[in-house]
Formats: structure tokens, C-alpha cells, sequence
């Protein structure tokens, strides 16, 4: 997925109908942990994807 799709997909997931500053900050802050413990991978086309 792309960053936009992953963030508003990862919000409607928790329950949330629509996106806010706060939730997307939230998002992105997870987002942003999981690339930094390598959890979460850029592929070739630039999509984030959970590591194997």
C-alpha cells in the first residue's frame, strides 16, 4: 500500500469513520516505529509492506 491508503486503512480498521489530524499523527508515528524496528518495509514500488 501506499503511505495515504495504509494510514486511512490502519484508521477505519480501529473504528474510526473518518481521519482527523490527531488520528492520522497517530498513524504515522505507528507507521514510522514499525520502520524503525524493521517490522514494516518499503518494496520496490515504493509500498509498505510487513516484513516476512
Amino acid at each position: 500500500m501506499d503511505k495515504n491508503s495504509l494510514l486511512k486503512t490502519t484508521i477505519r480498521t480501529m473504528g474510526y469513520a473518518r481521519s482527523s489530524t490527531a488520528l492520522l499523527a497517530a498513524a504515522e508515528r505507528g507507521l514510522k516505529y514499525g520502520w524503525k524496528t524493521g517490522e514494516i518495509v518499503q518494496d520496490a514500488k515504493q509500498r509498505f509492506v510487513l516484513r516476512d
